[in-house]
């Protein structure tokens, strides 16, 4: 089997002060990691630069945030990414609103809530960071300003599971523990049933095995959108000590290479290609194109219980962890449901992971251990007659740019093609195949990086 994409685990950190994670959150932006566990513990670092060279000192910086109480257990750990504030909640119901402190290096409570009547199930800020969602699960939905503001609850009267704002955040859906998920419009209004095929379509051979499939939990809902850059730019050359920003949500105190070395994999994505998983405990995943699609891909992993489910930052990976017949695993799909690679994870307590915003490591929560995993995809690029042929795809446009350097002339030739899926060479010829809707067809031959011929 050729592989797709490669995986391994690279690293072990420790979090110190914490018996066990329950949740890790990567901050796409500025590069710091929330960290959260029982007792009430949140920690928040960053890694160093040269953490490989420096082992007895991988962290930049490490510090804990103080406010959950002790006999609780932080689950959910959700950045914002334009305005760089950081929630968390507990099992207990109560949500926190993190700032950076624009004096020192330190994160203060903005906001506290709790409405100590039913356990939080999921809490997703909006892609424009104007609004956050609140599931509970004896059906209460909340939606609220970024200032603090209630914009609109609604009592869905059965037990909720997730939720997921859509591309625009014009549309709020909500996961049913029946199976089901319902779209909400911005003043709370229910809009429509999300076709659920996965369920409806169930194999016969599934179904009888199952007790009752409707009623298998959604356990995670994802709805993949760029992340978007935050309100205030990195402070790359700006001088030490000055506030950075109308509002200086950044510490004046950090070095000024503090982010040079955080990129992020951010690119437009085909509207061909889905981008919304809903995942079910059974190990049943439906991706769809969007919220409307009809003709979604099903994902049937047998013998699997899903824990969570997570878009890389571009799109182009779905990670997925779970238990495979009661080991644990990592697994990576393809978003038209093709399965990468399966990463073997530690037999404890493996109960969270997240994405680094470069997309080329997972960052995984186990017992209380912060491990990372080094992640490669299979670049598309093919060698022939002294020319370098590779495919990428650029911030502004939704096609790939193929390029053709030849390395003798140092000249570089360059085509815009449509969903690139491979390049292969043979000799002086290279093979391009890309989708398209031309009669010609989806693939097209070049010879070396100045004719095009094509495939008979």
């Amino acid at each position: 089997m050729e592989i797709k994409c490669f995986i391994y685990l690279s690293k072990k950190l420790t979090v110190p002060f914490t018996r066990e994670l329950r949740c890790v959150s990567w901050n796409q932006n500025r590069g710091f990691v929330c960290a959260g566990g029982v007792d009430g513990s949140v920690r928040l670092f960053k890694l160093h630069p040269d953490s490989d060279k420096n082992m007895n000192n991988p962290f930049y910086m490490n510090s804990a945030l103080e406010g959950h109480g002790p006999n609780s257990n932080v689950e959910i750990a959700q950045w914002n990414e334009y305005y760089q504030k950081l929630t968390t909640s507990d099992d207990s119901g109560m949500i926190i609103v993190w700032s950076p402190n624009q004096h020192d290096n330190s994160w203060y409570e903005e906001m506290v809530n709790n409405r100590n009547k039913s356990t939080i199930m999921d809490m997703k800020w909006s892609p424009d960071g104007q609004k956050v969602s609140i599931v509970y699960e004896d059906g209460q939905v909340i939606v609220g300003s970024v200032e603090g503001n209630r914009i609109w609850a609604k009592d869905v009267s059965t037990g909720l599971a997730a939720c997921a704002f859509n591309v625009d955040s014009s549309l709020l859906l909500v996961g049913l523990m029946d199976g089901e998920v319902h779209a909400y419009d911005s003043s709370g209004n229910f809009a429509f049933k999300v076709p659920m095929i996965c369920i409806e379509s169930m194999e016969l051979e599934t179904a009888l095995a199952t007790k009752d499939t409707k009623k298998d939990t959604i356990i995670s809902m994802e709805y993949f959108v760029p992340p978007s850059f935050s309100k205030d730019p990195e402070p790359r050359g700006a001088g030490e000590g000055l506030s950075f920003g109308a509002e200086g949500f950044l510490p004046s105190v950090l070095k000024l290479d503090t982010f040079e070395k955080n990129h992020i994999a951010r690119s437009p994505i085909p509207s061909s290609r889905p981008r919304l998983a809903i995942a079910f405990q059974n190990g049943v995943i439906q991706l769809m194109r969007n919220e409307m699609d009809s003709q979604p891909i099903i994902i049937r992993e047998r013998n699997t219980v899903i824990r969570k489910c997570h878009w890389s930052p571009d799109g182009s990976v779905l990670a997925v962890g779970a238990k495979v017949n009661a080991l644990n695993v990592l697994l990576l799909f393809s978003p038209t449901g093709e399965k990468y690679q399966a990463l073997p994870m530690p037999d404890k307590n493996f109960n969270c992971f997240t994405w680094k915003g470069d997309g080329l490591a997972i960052g995984c929560g186990v017992d209380n251990s912060f491990f990372l995993a080094t992640v490669r995809p299979r670049y598309k690029w093919a060698y022939c007659n002294h020319t370098v042929v590779y495919a990428y795809a650029p911030l502004d446009i939704s096609e790939n740019i193929v390029t053709f350097f030849e390395t003798k002339m140092n000249e570089k030739h360059e085509k815009i093609l449509p969903d690139v899926i491979n390049i292969e060479s043979h000799g002086e010829y290279c093979i391009i195949a890309n989708l398209t809707t031309e009669i010609s067809g989806p693939v097209s031959v070049f010879k070396r990086n100045y004719f095009e011929i094509p495939l008979k």
